[in-house]
């Protein structure tokens, strides 16, 4: 039988940044395969569990897998979600998949209270990457999971003594090509840039071509180049009105969401959107953090634009 006590208390806390979505009142569901691996099957709120429980999870003979595993994040205590989670495991297990364990999450402490009619004596313990695992520990080190994560966003913030800069270049006329040309010279060119040749940037992002061909060519970094990208757009924020910050902040947000971490861009994206509550991408792309949306769906779909 799986022994939840080994499921890492660092993994179970931290997965909801990790797939970029703030973890009050969500159910997630994990498929325990029968090679002792898991993998994430599916994300709700609570509420919309409550109300539509037979659609929470579905079963497809593509993805064999024998058990569920399923987190509840909540404020609630376990007494107030007990009948909730009953109802759940025994939807899940009418579609043929055992329940092993439904835990209800608090931090870094969680508690079990629901187990399963039948034991799963013939699994082991099911493995978590150990580079999610290292990743999250590098990221947050001692600091308690979830605490001062306003200061991952230290660094993006808008800095008004800079905006000059902005508004010396508003009603600059350039073509789309070269606009994406100053954005790769600004990346090969890092850390040396200028705040004046900087400020540009922004600007060219309001237009939309510019910005998708700017995620094109972002979609083929590799994780490294990512990193580099993210500071580029630090410093561009800086000399950005935060009025006019929506482009940017969401293009750095999908930068964050490439790179594995959700809870910066998730915060990123909340920021663009408090900018331009209309700005359509960032609610796209809101949307897709929000329901823990791999970002390789993202790759995919920009690689065939």
């Amino acid at each position: 039988m799986l022994d939840t006590e080994k499921v890492s208390d660092q993994f179970i806390a931290e997965l909801p940044y990790l797939l970029g979505y703030e973890p009050k009142e969500s159910v997630v569901a994990f498929w325990l395969h029968a090679d002792s691996t898991m993998s994430f099957a599916q994300r709700a709120d609570i509420s919309d569990v409550s109300n539509n429980m037979e659609n929470f999870v579905t079963v497809g003979e593509h993805n064999p897998r024998s058990a569920a595993l399923i987190l509840i994040y909540s404020d609630k205590t376990p007494s107030e979600l007990w009948d909730f989670a009953l109802e759940l495991g025994d939807t899940i297990e009418d579609n043929e998949v055992t329940v092993h364990d439904i835990l209800k999450v608090n931090g870094l402490e969680y508690s079990t209270f629901f187990l399963p009619r039948d034991d799963l004596d013939t699994q082991g313990v099911f493995t978590v990457d150990a580079n999610v695992i290292s990743d999250i520990k590098n990221k947050y080190k001692d600091k308690e999971v979830g605490a001062d994560r306003d200061s991952l966003m230290a660094e993006y913030e808008c800095a008004g003594d800079n905006y000059q800069y902005y508004n010396e270049h508003k009603d600059e006329t350039i073509s789309n090509e070269d606009a994406v040309s100053n954005f790769i010279v600004a990346y090969e060119s890092l850390p040396y840039y200028t705040v004046t040749e900087l400020a540009p940037l922004a600007i060219y992002l309001h237009n939309i071509k510019v910005r998708d061909e700017v995620l094109i060519q972002i979609n083929s970094l590799d994780r490294e180049g990512i990193d580099t990208a993210l500071r580029l757009a630090s410093y561009v924020l800086r000399v950005t009105p935060k009025e006019h910050s929506a482009p940017i902040y969401t293009v750095t947000a999908v930068m964050a969401w490439l790179k594995g971490n959700g809870a910066l861009a998730n915060m990123l994206i909340d920021t663009a959107l408090e900018a331009t509550p209309d700005y359509n991408l960032a609610i796209l792309i809101k949307v897709s953090l929000r329901n823990g949306l791999n970002p390789s769906h993202w790759r995919e779909t920009i690689n065939v634009l």
